[in-house]
């Protein structure tokens, strides 16, 4: 389990050292509330925040769905298993596997 909390807390330091220099790290709407609420930053400037992130969220579920889903959420990772024979396709491989639905 701590690996797990390690690995979260490692992507999310790095998202923010990726980006902190454009938004100042509001990876969150719930920063950038925190941030208006003891006003370090305007009212004008959380709105378009929440928006960009809104939107972002929206577009990184649209993406999940038109690709299938995260492969091995819902079930085993299949793809990754030998394939049956030597002459057949990998993309078909799995593209059959992959789930039919988005873990929203």
């Amino acid at each position: 389990m701590v690996q797990i909390g390690l690995c979260f807390g490692l992507i999310v330091a790095t998202m923010v050292w990726c980006i902190g220099h454009i938004s100042g790290g509001h990876i969150n709407p719930a920063i950038t509330v925190a941030l208006l609420i003891t006003r370090k930053i305007s009212v004008i400037r959380a709105i378009l925040f929440v928006i960009a992130q809104a939107v972002g969220a929206i577009m990184g579920a649209g993406f999940l769905k038109v690709r299938g889903g995260w492969v091995g959420v819902r079930e085993p990772l299949r793809s990754l298993t030998p394939l049956e024979s030597s002459s057949e396709n990998p993309t078909q491989h799995t593209k059959q596997h992959a789930p039919n639905s988005a873990c929203l």
